[in-house]
């Protein structure tokens, strides 16, 4: 496993467990790390899915401004924001985290055939909805 699937799974579980917390503002933030990292996938689509959460629940975040994920993922703003939020979650926390909360960072019971795009896709896809 690549180290961008395993920061795609654990800022998707932490942004899910944010959410079933009503915490929207970290679910947020982790919903944009979660992008990032589905983006260094090679997974547009799930980057996204994770704009598309934000802007339901926020839709004067910074991205907003932008027609995609991706398009924001080149612009200089959104790389300095993208960088303040890796310094205030960086993965190795993150992933800390996750296990006090009884989270698996790196799930190796994945069914078998999927992958970690298809985890993250199933957990963005179903566990987190707009408010």
């Amino acid at each position: 496993m690549h180290d961008y699937d395993a920061r795609l799974l654990v800022y998707a579980q932490l942004a899910t467990i944010c959410q079933s917390r009503g915490q929207l503002a970290p679910r947020d933030r982790f919903l944009v790390l979660a992008g990032m990292a589905a983006l260094q996938a090679g997974l547009p689509a799930l980057a996204e899915r994770c704009r598309e959460l934000i802007l339901q629940h926020n839709p004067h975040h910074l991205l907003h401004r932008f027609r995609g994920f991706q398009v924001a993922a080149t612009t200089v703003d959104f790389q300095a924001f993208v960088r303040q939020l890796d310094r205030n979650h960086p993965y190795e926390r993150a992933e800390h985290l996750l296990l006090g909360l009884g989270g698996v960072p790196v799930p190796a019971n994945l069914p078998p055939g999927e992958t970690p795009g298809d985890y993250a896709s199933r957990l963005l896809g179903s566990s987190i909805s707009s408010r």
